[in-house]
């Protein structure tokens, strides 16, 4: 089977400023990918985030992952963006 490393790992935040996350996790096949959450709140009655984002980045691509409110996220992949309806 296939394993994974995760190195650097960090977790802060609370309910009231959201949560941010980071870590770089270790692929075999891809190498290293770079997780980062930023100020990510779960404060939507439909359970989906209301606010924050998500970056992913493996040194060639990064997608962005922002959550714009309760009903609505935008992907963003290298500069080119396109918004989304939950």
């Amino acid at each position: 089977g296939k394993s994974y490393r995760v190195d650097n790992s960090s977790i802060t935040g609370n309910d009231s400023s959201g949560y941010s996350i980071s870590a770089t996790v270790y692929d075999s096949e891809y190498g290293d990918i770079e997780f980062t959450a930023t100020a990510i709140k779960f404060d939507c009655s439909n359970g989906f985030p209301s606010s924050g984002s998500i970056s992913i980045d493996d040194g060639t691509t990064t997608a962005l992952v922002t959550f714009d409110s309760c009903s609505s996220y935008t992907i963003t992949i290298d500069g080119v963006a396109e918004s989304f309806t939950w």
